[in-house]
């Protein structure tokens, strides 16, 4: 009987395993809901406070906070807001910068209702589609101008890997919903900016 218990424990242990990524992936998505949620909260919030869709450099929320920069038009200076736990907060001591602060305006600003939720709804899921990401937290989501080699408008979720324990990010054009790969991108640029110091020196 003892060999027999023994021999059932991998079996177990399986079991165990699985029954805790089917929780884990539960979550998640319990989580990416509540982040749509407030995305629909801040979206009219903005709205309310800003009119019926205002110009964007920068958009970005997580399930329980959003901050924006936002324009009066597409070439107005920026208004830094932030709307926390469902309420207007003050913007001191916080930041919210563009990744390229020269960008031509007719290319880097957006209108909110460029960020849809259907969007959104066909993106989660398919960074989920493969198994081994069922169970990723997604933490922070921007929509912001992404310079060269891209020079457009972006979608980036910060992604909390529960199986890699690390922090990685997924980005999409704005505009086509077309994967972009931001980490080759900013390797290359960087591997560029060495060679051209190298030969400068």
């Amino acid at each position: 009987v003892a060999l027999a218990a023994l021999a059932l424990l991998p079996l177990a242990h399986a079991v165990e395993a699985q029954d805790t990524r089917a929780i884990q992936a539960r979550e998640a998505q319990r989580a990416d809901d509540r982040t749509l949620a407030y995305l629909a909260r801040f979206r009219a919030a903005l709205v309310e406070k800003f009119g019926a869709d205002p110009w964007l450099s920068m958009l970005t929320w997580t399930e329980n906070e959003g901050s924006a920069l936002v324009h009066a038009s597409p070439t107005a200076p920026a208004t830094h807001v932030i709307w926390q736990e469902g309420k207007w907060i003050s913007t001191d001591g916080h930041q919210l910068k563009p990744w390229a602060t020269a960008a031509d305006p007719a290319v880097s600003r957006f209108r909110l209702s460029a960020v849809t939720e259907k969007f959104l709804r066909e993106r989660f899921p398919a960074h989920r589609a493969q198994p081994s990401r069922a169970t990723d937290f997604l933490m922070s989501t921007s929509v912001r101008y992404f310079g060269k080699p891209f020079d457009r408008v972006i979608l980036e979720i910060q992604v909390g890997s529960m199986t890699g324990f690390g922090i990685s990010a997924v980005a999409f054009d704005l505009a086509t919903g077309a994967s972009l790969d931001v980490n080759a991108a900013i390797a290359d640029a960087r591997t560029q900016r060495a060679e051209a110091a190298r030969k400068d020196a």
